[in-house]
């Protein structure tokens, strides 16, 4: 599923709120980064069940498909 980024607590947000300075995003990636700080920014989510092996008992996790280039996969959440 998708989900709203959390972009009122940025870098960009604080640094609006006076709580910090603001990103300094390189030109040639400022698409691509100033993108997940936008207001309405969606990130894509997947709760998927994962195991060490057939005896050991499961997990259900929620990951997070961060960036724009290589995927990077980052935990939001155990589940169980």
């Amino acid at each position: 599923w998708y989900e709203r980024t959390a972009w009122w607590d940025g870098a960009a947000a604080r640094a609006t709120r006076g709580d910090g300075e603001a990103p300094v995003v390189p030109e040639r990636v400022g698409a691509e980064r100033a993108g997940a700080e936008r207001v309405g920014a969606e990130r894509e989510v997947w709760r998927v069940e994962a195991s060490a092996g057939r005896s050991a008992g499961s997990g259900v996790f929620d990951l997070a498909l961060t960036g724009s280039g290589p995927a990077s996969w980052r935990l939001l959440r155990a589940v169980d």
